[in-house]
């Protein structure tokens, strides 16, 4: 719907607890989304340092219905 919203989290700190946030703070089912970055689907055990491509400081992700 073209919202959007904001987190800070540390590199270090596994993608879960962003979800988790995400999820609590927009009232939805964390099965009933998936989390995207270039395409790809964010697993929650991944950090930022994992995920080569969050380099940047401001990173967009996309969330889509699953």
């Amino acid at each position: 719907d073209g919202n959007e919203v904001f987190f800070r989290i540390k590199r270090s700190t596994q993608l879960k607890k962003l979800m988790n946030a995400y999820c609590d703070r927009q009232s939805v089912d964390m099965n009933a989304i998936a989390f995207l970055f270039d395409g790809r689907r964010l697993r929650g055990e991944q950090t930022p340092d994992e995920v080569r491509s969050l380099s940047s400081l401001h990173t967009q992700f996309s969330i889509c219905g699953a």
